[in-house]
C-alpha cells in the first residue's frame, strides 16, 4: 500500500509539473514552537502518554520546491530540520527532521505578490544519536531513528523584489501522529524564504 502511494504521489507531481506555469525553489530560516516540557500532563485526558521534552526552539533551515499551473493550483514539497542538535532529556543528542508534500493553491495578488495556501501529509523523522555506528545493507549510521505520519497546512506570502526573485514570510502548522516522544502531537513553524521563480 505504502509503495502505491507512493507511485501516485509521483505520478500526479509528474503530471502537475508537465502543465507548469511557474517552477520556484527556496531557502529559508524558521523557528518552531510546539508544547514546551514544563506543560506537559504525562498522560493525557485520552489516555496518550507524552514525555516531558519539546520538538521545538533553536533554529530550523527549509529547503522548498513548487509547481504551480495557470489555473493557480499546483503541488509544493518541502524539507526543514533543526539545524543543532538537541538533547533529549538532557543527555541524548537528537535532531527532528520534517518533510511533507502538499497541495497548493497559489493566486496572484498582483504584479509583485502571489499568496500560498497549502496542506498534505509527511513525516517527522527524529534522530537519535548513539555515538555507535548501526550497519545495515544500505551503510552505517551513527543514529536510530523514530518515524511519525503527520499532516500539515500553511500559508505564505510571495513579494517579488524583482521578476523572479521572492522574499516570502510563511507559516505551517503540523500534526504528528503518535508523537508520544515528545511534550505534544503538534507544533508550529514561522520563518522566511528567499526564493527563485522559473
Amino acid at each position: 500500500m505504502k509503495k502505491l502511494t507512493l507511485i501516485l504521489l509521483v505520478l500526479s507531481a509528474f503530471s502537475i509539473a508537465s502543465e507548469a506555469q511557474e517552477i520556484s525553489a527556496a531557502f529559508g530560516l524558521s523557528g518552531v514552537w510546539a508544547p514546551s516540557a514544563n506543560s506537559t500532563n504525562l498522560i493525557t485526558n485520552n489516555g496518550n502518554v507524552f514525555f516531558p521534552q519539546s520538538v521545538g526552539t533553536g533554529t530550523w533551515p527549509v529547503v522548498s520546491g513548487s509547481f504551480v499551473t495557470a489555473k493557480r493550483i499546483g503541488i509544493e514539497g518541502e524539507v526543514t530540520w533543526r539545524a543543532r542538535q538537541n538533547f533529549y532529556d538532557g543527555f541524548q543528542p537528537f535532531r527532528p527532521i520534517m518533510w511533507d508534500i502538499n497541495a497548493l493553491y497559489a493566486p496572484k495578488l498582483g504584479d509583485r505578490a502571489t499568496l500560498e495556501l497549502l496542506g498534505g501529509i509527511g513525516q517527522e523523522d527524529v534522530r537519535f544519536y548513539t555515538g555507535n555506528l548501526n550497519c545495515s545493507f544500505s551503510g552505517c549510521t551513527n543514529f536510530d531513528s523514530e518515524k511519525h505520519f503527520m499532516g500539515d497546512v500553511g500559508a505564505g506570502l510571495r513579494l517579488y523584489l524583482t521578476k523572479n526573485f521572492f522574499v516570502r514570510p510563511e507559516a505551517r502548522v503540523y500534526f504528528v501522529r503518535n508523537n508520544f516522544d515528545f511534550s505534544g502531537n503538534h507544533a508550529v513553524r514561522g520563518g522566511v524564504s528567499l526564493g527563485f521563480t522559473f
